[in-house]
């Protein structure tokens, strides 16, 4: 018998296969009938719950292990991941990269409102200590950078910290994704323009010090612009 909060192991309609198993189990996460930690329903039970075939919820598992949704715990079965897996598969960054090609103006915009809202926000979270991390990367690129190094992976570390810095775990986990779509313009601001990015995260630096939301907004403002100019024509 399905208990109440199992009702998502009901049969599906037979056109939908692996998919579908990977969705339902999307929805009983959403829905917090399967929690992070807990391990998935027997590949039997699976199979005759959803009224799939068993070769369907083995290519779901797999699915969801690429994504790192789940881990598989050999003798216990697949369980639920309960943190990020770093080398997982994350069908967010595809989709943002595909959506890129849409417009330069969609692009500006998407990524001046994220990074000012992540910025303003983590100026009242960030402690001193993550500032004085930011600093020691911000100096690691101006000794790059004198020596005409290649800075633009502390470039990228510099601004994934701040999405962590916020607290906020939403916006550390899309950091990573959007990061990843910024980082193609990012490599051409760190390899033409690198005193550019070093005065920009100077400003950035300066607006954390003071815990001045006003002089993130107008950091991050002036950073965004320049770095849409300098994308643009290049």
């Amino acid at each position: 018998m399905i208990e109440s909060n199992e009702s998502w192991l009901l049969p599906m309609p037979k056109k939908n296969l692996s998919r579908m198993v990977t969705d339902k189990i999307t929805e009983a996460l959403a829905t917090g009938q399967l929690k992070p930690g807990e391990y998935l329903p027997s590949e039997n039970q699976l199979s005759e719950n959803l009224g799939v075939g068993k070769s369907s919820i083995r290519e779901a598992i797999k699915m969801l292990e690429a994504v790192g949704v789940v881990e598989i715990v050999k003798g216990h079965g697949s369980r639920i991941r309960t943190s990020i897996d770093s080398d997982a598969l994350n069908p967010l960054t595809y989709q943002l990269i595909l959506q890129s090609n849409s417009s330069q103006d969609n692009l500006v915009e998407f990524r001046r409102i994220i990074e000012n809202a992540v910025s303003c926000l983590a100026v009242n979270t960030i402690t001193d200590e993550e500032i004085l991390f930011l600093e020691k990367l911000h100096e690691q690129m101006k000794e790059k950078a004198e020596k005409k190094e290649d800075t633009l992976e502390l470039d990228v570390q510099f601004h994934e910290y701040i999405y962590s810095a916020t607290k906020n775990p939403f916006f550390s986990c899309i950091g990573n994704a959007i990061m990843k779509l910024f980082k193609p313009s990012m490599e051409v601001s760190n390899s033409i323009y690198q005193n550019i990015v070093l005065e920009n995260h100077e400003r950035i630096l300066q607006a954390f010090k003071k815990r001045d939301q006003n002089a993130m907004h107008d950091a991050i403002l002036h950073s965004i612009n320049k770095w849409d100019t300098l994308t643009l024509h290049h």
